[in-house]
């Protein structure tokens, strides 16, 4: 008879499967495995990825033991009697929509590498790279993109409240809405003195599949006499998620980030592949094509230098290129550029372009945009510098 015991090793249930019952038996010592997980593209550590090893042991029922990653990427998985384990790797608590993957870089458990593990074994660097689910885009960490000081007091907040700046701050994540608040934010000007926002808005970008940009508006600087602001603070409880990821986070401390100046041009910060999932309801998406690309800037667009809504010029130089299974480089010019005249007024344009694009060889995958000088401006009035932005990862 096989006895099974129970107990809680550091806050989580283990079980081990006790030699037959006798007198004086001893317990066979478990093994246990180790490992770091990431996810794609970048390799990035992620905490919360449910790591599982299970196993038929001595004609019982499957044994399944797992256990949670931890902030850098690492785990350990213990109390494991001696047999034969498949390992496999989930999104678990991480708030990712990951592709579940098995040892070794299979996703499914048939072709599964077995791993044995002896009496007291420890085994490791049983390592995963997870991959993004459909509709989801792999970045489990938030950062900000940008901060650019876009014009001086030519904007107002809803208050009423006019001749004021404004600083379009982006991100790699969506932020949501309804956690925004303008004592999210602090303002360091030159001279040392600290500005918080009067208002904090989702605007002019404000569309669900819009959410990367916060537009900061308030007193923050004088470009002439001086101070200028320079860096931004994230110092409230924002919550934000990955494009495409189902569940809202809150953002922890961000790094400070500089602020571009007034006279600096427009440049791409963010690039990526538009799902079904997220573009679905949105009223300005692209009307031909089969895929469609999200390019984000660092600040408002309309073309340069007439200032009204950009035009056949700007479709005619963007590129995205893209790399291929056999390793050559395409380079897809778009059918339209779509996300276009959201406001009434092209003052108010915001910070996102659509490219439309036919269908797309099987495996192509997306790694930059490319797009002449001096074709677009930001609210100042300033031209964009040739733009050859590179997709991280």
């Amino acid at each position: 008879m096989l006895i099974r015991r129970w107990w809680l090793v550091a806050g989580a249930l283990a079980v081990v499967l006790a030699l037959p019952a006798s007198a004086g038996a001893e317990f066979a010592q478990p093994g246990w495995i180790e490992g770091v997980v990431s996810v794609a593209p970048g390799g990035t550590h992620v905490e919360g990825i449910e790591v599982c090893a299970n196993a038929e042991i001595e004609e019982e029922e499957n044994f399944t033991q797992c256990q949670q990653s931890k902030a850098d990427g690492s785990y350990e998985v213990t109390g494991l009697p001696e047999g034969k384990y498949r390992v496999s790797f989930s999104s678990g608590e991480s708030g990712l929509k990951l592709v579940t993957q098995y040892w070794r870089n299979v996703t499914t458990p048939g072709p599964a590498t077995l791993i044995p593990i002896g009496e007291g074994q420890q085994v490791t660097n049983i390592n995963a790279e997870l991959q993004p689910a459909a509709g989801s885009i792999g970045r489990p960490q938030p950062k900000i993109l940008s901060a650019s000081w876009g014009t001086e007091n030519a904007v107002g907040c809803p208050n009423g409240t006019q001749g004021l700046d404004n600083i379009p701050t982006t991100f790699n994540w969506f932020i949501r809405r309804a956690s925004i608040q303008p004592t999210d934010f602090r303002i360091v000007r030159s001279d040392g003195t600290v500005a918080k926002p009067t208002c904090a808005l989702q605007f002019p970008p404000n569309e669900a599949d819009e959410a990367q940009t916060v537009n900061l508006i308030g007193d923050f600087g004088d470009a002439a006499s001086g101070p200028t602001p320079v860096a931004i603070r994230v110092v409230g409880a924002l919550q934000g998620k990955a494009p495409g990821a189902p569940k809202w986070h809150k953002i922890k401390r961000l790094p400070k980030a500089g602020v571009d100046p007034l006279s600096g041009g427009p440049y791409i910060v963010d690039a990526w592949t538009l799902m079904p999932s997220i573009y679905r309801g949105d009223q300005n998406r692209c009307a031909v094509g089969k895929a469609f690309v999200r390019v984000m800037w660092s600040n408002g667009l309309t073309a340069y230098p007439s200032g009204e809504e950009v035009g056949a010029a700007v479709t005619a130089s963007y590129r995205a290129l893209y790399r291929l299974p056999n390793g050559k480089t395409l380079a897809k010019a778009p059918l339209e550029v779509a996300d276009l005249h959201d406001h009434e007024s092209s003052f108010n344009a915001d910070n996102m372009h659509d490219l439309c694009l036919a269908r797309l060889p099987r495996g192509a995958r997306l790694t930059g945009v490319t797009i002449a000088a001096n074709l677009i401006q930001d609210p100042n009035g300033d031209p964009n510098p040739a733009q050859k932005f590179r997709v991280r990862g």
